[in-house]
């Protein structure tokens, strides 16, 4: 995005600053949103495609002829992923049981934010390669793609399933008490 902004449609710092806190300011409205309005029936669903429709915003950049464009696609982005990633912490911390659960969410967030800059590796390479616009247009339309197929995945969806019984939290605890029984 830094190189939209700046190289193709010729903005200054600070409209590029302007788009980081489009995309900032709608990733809290979207948050406090989700919060207000509670998971979906269909949460899997849910998240996937909330990151398939913020891959195709990223798309879209590539067909912005302003930095107003890209402002308001940015904040369509984070916050689509935003409100996929709080659905999914929901989701992990339901589904997961207590005593793996700060394991499970380290392996997520390793993998997620250890591939951060190996894509804007790639994309930065890919930009300088093939241009901005065809970079922008084909990671988006790639990684809307693949959100899309995971839904595809055997078990994905398997939390959504109504004969799948209720994750095991702790032995005796009501479910939601968040006490634990030794």
């Amino acid at each position: 995005m830094p190189l939209l902004v700046r190289d193709v449609l010729h903005g200054s710092t600070l409209s590029l600053g302007l788009v980081f806190a489009a995309g900032g300011a709608t990733g809290v409205i979207a948050s406090l949103v989700v919060a207000r309005m509670g998971s979906p029936r269909r949460r899997v669903i849910a998240v996937w495609t909330a990151y398939a429709a913020g891959g195709l915003a990223i798309g879209g950049m590539a067909f912005a002829r302003s930095v107003w464009v890209v402002g308001l696609l940015s904040g369509m982005e984070i916050g689509l992923f935003v409100c996929g990633d709080v659905l999914w912490v929901a989701m992990m911390q339901e589904l997961v049981p207590r005593e793996v659960l700060g394991r499970v969410s380290s392996l997520v967030y390793l993998l997620a934010f250890s591939l951060g800059p190996v894509g804007m590796l790639l994309g930065g390479a890919a930009a300088t390669g093939i241009g901005v616009r065809k970079t922008l247009l084909f990671s988006g339309l790639v990684s809307g793609l693949i959100c899309l197929i995971v839904l595809l995945v055997p078990g994905v969806r398997d939390p959504e399933r109504p004969d799948q019984p209720p994750a095991r939290r702790d032995e005796g605890a009501p479910h939601g008490s968040g006490s634990r029984s030794d």
